[in-house]
């Protein structure tokens, strides 16, 4: 009797240990080839353009779009995991800044292909949205209230310079395989200058 227990207690703890093995949430990370193409309002490639990329509290790296107006940079991303998955973040966040025609800071959450909204930032330093300036899309500005960690609603702020240069943004996301036990993609995210959207003084 106390054999069949002692051998039914480590069943039970066999099991136990492998259901919070399976559930037991790890960091992962996935990585992807960034294809950012930029134009102008009209449409026409904008060559040798400045772009930085930035991470949340990373100095920006710099970079220059080619003759085609085309900038091709590998990224990866860190994201919350179990053994069953998920594969990839819930969205890969691509943050940039255009120095020589907005002082602001874009962040791009690319979840799936399509068109893509994106937020607004006056600092790459922003860890609690105080420089939040808001969420667009390609025509306006679409959300001006959040909650963010307390649950208090907090407002939007004045963007740097009093304007926000918009963006049409589009993306295609496609999933490449795994490479080194790493599952990767391709990113090409197509920008194009969509308007500016004008902050009358507070």
């Amino acid at each position: 009797m106390v054999k069949v227990l002692y051998i039914a207690g480590g069943v039970a703890v066999a099991v136990i240990s492998s259901i919070f093995f399976v559930f037991t949430l790890g960091q992962r990370s996935a990585s992807y080839e960034l294809r950012l193409t930029l134009r102008d309002a009209a449409g026409n490639l904008l060559p040798r353009q400045r772009v930085q990329v930035w991470h949340r509290g990373s100095t920006p790296l710099e970079f220059r779009t080619d003759d085609n107006g085309l900038l091709q940079i590998t990224q990866s991303e860190s994201f919350g995991s179990s053994i069953l998955g998920p594969h990839r973040p819930g969205a890969f966040t691509v943050g940039l800044a255009f120095p020589d025609l907005s002082p602001l800071f874009y962040q791009f959450p690319v979840e799936r292909s399509g068109p893509v909204p994106y937020q607004v930032f006056n600092t790459y330093y922003d860890y609690n949205y105080t420089s939040w300036v808001g969420d667009f899309d390609a025509a306006h500005c679409v959300r001006t209230h959040i909650k963010y960690n307390t649950g208090k609603l907090q407002q939007a702020v004045t963007p740097t310079g009093g304007k926000v240069q918009r963006w049409q943004a589009a993306a295609e996301l496609r999933h490449l395989g795994k490479q080194e036990s790493i599952h990767a993609y391709a990113l090409d995210l197509a920008l194009q200058l969509s308007g500016v959207e004008t902050y009358e003084p507070r």
